[in-house]
């Protein structure tokens, strides 16, 4: 008798703990809602304002009262299907709300733990998957910040959101506006070099992306001569251009690119044209998916008369101010090159170039730098990856 007795106290008293621990107001995980004959996974951030809003995905969605007496909460929505009055249970850190016509299901969200747990999954950095289509970049940061940028032939377009994993189950549950992972998967595997997520759509695999450490470019438009100086290699002049590049068909670079902090390669192909009677350069910029040319997207015209006849520069835009740095190796995927280095202004972007001093015509490394329109830095970097000789 003692011992049922004890067992009761002890239900009755976390009971009372648990209720009187519980609070609408917070952060909550809206995971589930059952109405008659369905069940479907909203999957989404809630907040529960001490002033009686409730917040999804940080946009106002309703307001509520809670009646602690009653323990019921009113929720008022233009969304019909969730206003009404619910009864609450608070149970291992759970809330659920239920009427008649509907039973909603909240997690708490716990950051602390929700860290803890992404740690454990080994997803942490960034990924890249490239398809006919285009590229996406997936980036997953502690404590729980998800960012996916997607890089096509016609658009880019960055989405950001939450991340959970939950190591019982093996899923991933990913808080945001449609992408690839957007609601619960399963992780399906993980190690240092890829990832293979069985998402509802079906498959997605992608690659781990190496670090890349980003080279600043600190110089002012102060720092720079007012009357540069025009001292260029001896071998890039538009004759000996001509001749160098007419024995090259093409050649390759690895673009890095950041949006909103995530790092994103694509790979280009330039097409070199040289016609020597008209003293004339023509090189066409492809973008390359699986290392096939996918879509042109840009032109350039050399020549001795009207297109950029006097840009030293050639095949990148002519800059002013500038100044030479030094004559030095650097080393990208084509190989080591001794390169002139330069650095100067384009309109309001900051550029530095290594001009290959005995290949006339060709960069072994550019990066372009400029403050974006809210303040952000935008940074793009292309490096020489091959060469293909005629």
């Amino acid at each position: 008798m003692k011992k049922i007795f004890s067992i009761l106290l002890l239900t009755f008293s976390l009971t009372v703990t648990d209720l009187m621990a519980a609070s609408v107001d917070g952060m909550w995980f809206f995971y589930k809602i059952e109405t008659k004959g369905s069940v479907d996974e909203p999957l989404v951030e809630t907040e529960f304002t001490k002033d009686g809003l409730i917040r999804m995905m940080s946009m106002d969605f309703g307001t509520y009262k809670h009646n602690k007496s009653k323990n019921t909460l009113v929720i008022s929505s233009k969304k019909k299907s969730f206003a009404g009055t619910y009864n609450i249970t608070f149970s291992n850190k759970k809330m659920i709300l239920k009427n008649k016509k509907s039973t909603l299901y909240f997690e708490e969200y716990n950051l602390q733990k929700i860290s803890d747990d992404n740690k454990l999954s080994k997803l942490v950095g960034t990924w890249n998957k490239q398809d006919k289509k285009g590229t996406y970049t997936y980036k997953f940061t502690l404590p729980n910040l998800y960012t996916c940028v997607y890089n096509g032939m016609e658009m880019s377009e960055t989405t950001k959101g939450d991340w959970i994993f939950n190591p019982q189950e093996k899923t991933l549950t990913v808080l945001s506006m449609s992408n690839p992972l957007r609601g619960k998967s399963i992780l399906k595997s993980v190690s240092k070099s890829e990832f293979v997520i069985l998402t509802q759509e079906g498959e997605v695999s992608a690659t781990k992306q190496v670090e890349f450490k980003i080279e600043k470019l600190n110089f002012t438009y102060e720092d720079l001569p007012e009357e540069p100086t025009y001292e260029f290699p001896q071998e890039w002049n538009i004759y000996s251009m001509q001749l160098f590049l007419s024995t090259l068909k093409s050649v390759d670079y690895k673009v890095t690119k950041s949006y909103s902090e995530v790092m994103v390669h694509t790979h280009i192909r330039s097409q070199l044209e040289v016609n020597r009677d008209k003293n004339k350069i023509t090189i066409l910029n492809f973008k390359l998916v699986d290392g096939k040319i996918a879509e042109q997207f840009s032109k350039k015209i050399k020549d001795d008369r009207f297109n950029n006849a006097n840009n030293d520069f050639f095949p990148e835009e002519e800059l002013y101010p500038f100044r030479r740095l030094a004559s030095q190796k650097v080393t990208v995927a084509a190989g080591i090159f001794q390169c002139s280095v330069y650095e100067g202004m384009n309109g309001e972007d900051k550029i530095k170039l290594w001009m290959i001093e005995d290949m006339p015509g060709i960069y072994a490394k550019v990066i372009s730098q400029k403050t974006g329109p809210y303040g952000e830095m935008e940074y793009t970097v292309r490096e020489l990856e091959k060469i293909h000789k005629r």
